[in-house]
């Protein structure tokens, strides 16, 4: 009998001990705020988090004062072979605080924009927000001192075909 519960005991222990690979929003970054470089989505269900083996930047943020206006760019790309997929998020002329801005156009006033590409060998494919297709970017966290800028995004965007993709989840902790 003890060697049945011992043998029960050691076959829970080591089922426990199983990882579950996780899926969804569970796969995606923790929402952070300390500069952590990390970025992650959903489009269109399906998990993106910044991979590029052999490139050196998969994430890259960039907010300076440039011409007497603030820039602000997001960049983050996953390559798997000859499959790459990339995100941007820019904002013309805006002063980055915590707070909520829409992503709608990329045009020449104070705005923010949501864009995302993919592509394989050489047929590519870009997704944009526009006026009737937006979004949201949630900037939580700016700190000039550490150059640190965090933050959560959604959107939608459409290609020049009318095919639409849906990103849900962002989120992102970036130096710059």
């Amino acid at each position: 009998m003890k060697n049945r519960i011992l043998s029960v005991f050691c076959i829970l222990l080591l089922l426990g001990g199983c990882k579950k690979k996780k899926e969804g929003i569970e796969a995606l970054p923790e929402a952070t705020q300390v500069g952590k470089n990390t970025f992650g989505c959903l489009v269109n269900g399906v998990v993106f988090i910044p991979k590029a083996p052999g490139i050196p930047i998969s994430l890259s943020t960039s907010y300076q004062f440039v011409d007497g206006k603030y820039l602000y760019s997001l960049y983050a790309t996953r390559v798997e072979g000859n499959d790459r997929k990339s995100f941007f998020i820019n904002a013309k002329d805006v002063m980055l605080e915590e707070k909520m801005y829409a992503l709608t156009q990329f045009d020449t006033s104070q705005s923010f924009s949501g864009r995302f590409s993919s592509s394989v060998g050489n047929i590519s494919d870009n997704y944009e927000t526009s006026p009737s297709l937006q979004g949201e970017i949630r900037i939580t966290k700016v700190d000039q001192v550490k150059r640190i800028i965090a933050g959560t995004f959604w959107f939608d965007a459409e290609n020049k075909d009318g095919q639409k993709v849906e990103v849900r989840e962002g989120r992102f902790d970036s130096t710059y």
